[in-house]
């Protein structure tokens, strides 16, 4: 098959480009996901956008909420200070991304329109209450990460439309972020299992807001809602902490496969969260004594 390449050195380019030619093409970026998809049989159209060229697209910054274009690479959100400052959770998840290959190659943007199962990104985003921006011919339309991914390759991207940027709540005052993953090696490899956790305390030390979401354990990445609940008001004594990584376990619907059981990625989960409070307790109470 003789494929066509269009390279695109503006964003009225490619919506233009979009509003001709809609699912007879496909976007392409750092092309980490497409290439592979390729290669499988997966993608049939012999029309590809190459935007990667597109400065517009490219980029981190801040007013009331942190903006990421969504041409900007793994690596340099993982490097970016204002993200590990200020979105912590999604600096540690886009160092586990691959090898320096693919997070040097691979975009943010490309990450959630791919709407992997196991996209380490998501969870981050999920619990910074993301916003996704998409861009086409003269409209701008606005969709919560959590309603954007619907299913396994899958989201509610239009045919006409690209991913432009995506917004992300900054790490409120008193509180703590973390992103870890379980696989065979820390990074290099699909997660097994992915959690981030954002808590804030109040004055009085109690859980003021809780944001817990998962990869990899289910169709798609979600937040844990029930576990969340069980949170708001304690002050992460042991039975709160139990019940919560309980509430998460009934949540998460994880499969059998080759890399790993169902129930041992259940257990794993389980122990992420327990882990990541029980430290995040310990950080507040050495706050507190400051």
């Amino acid at each position: 098959m003789t494929r066509f390449f269009i390279s695109n050195r503006s964003l009225d380019e490619v919506t233009t480009n979009l509003s001709k030619y809609g699912n007879s093409c496909v976007i392409l970026a750092g092309g980490t996901d497409v290439m592979i998809q390729i290669s499988r049989g997966e993608i049939k159209t012999d029309r590809f956008l190459h935007v990667e060229n597109i400065a517009s697209l490219k980029g981190i910054t801040i007013d009331d909420r942190i903006r990421i274009g969504a041409v900007t690479n793994h690596k340099t959100i993982a490097q970016s200070e204002l993200i590990k400052q200020f979105i912590p959770s999604l600096a540690m998840a886009s160092a586990t991304i691959g090898g320096w290959q693919t997070q040097a190659a691979g975009t943010l943007g490309g990450n959630i329109c791919n709407a992997s199962p196991a996209a380490d990104t998501l969870p981050a985003l999920l619990v910074a209450n993301a916003v996704v921006s998409l861009g086409s011919l003269g409209k701008v339309r606005k969709v919560r990460i959590e309603d954007f991914i619907l299913s396994r390759r899958k989201t509610q991207r239009l045919e006409d439309e690209i991913v432009t940027e995506i917004s992300l709540e900054s790490l409120p005052e008193n509180s703590f972020e973390r992103y870890c993953k379980v696989g065979p090696r820390s990074s290099m490899e699909v997660a097994l299992s992915g959690i981030a956790v954002r808590i804030t305390f109040n004055s009085l030390g109690d859980v003021s807001n809780a944001a817990i979401a998962v990869c990899a354990v289910g169709p798609k990445p979600f937040r844990s809602r029930s576990a969340e609940t069980e949170l708001i008001g304690s002050r992460l004594n042991d039975e709160d902490i139990s019940n919560a990584a309980s509430k998460l376990s009934d949540e998460v619907q994880p499969l059998d496969d080759f890399r790993a059981s169902a129930r041992y990625r259940k257990l794993v989960t389980q122990s992420m969260l327990k882990r990541i409070l029980e430290d995040f307790k310990y950080q507040q109470k050495l706050k507190a004594t400051q």
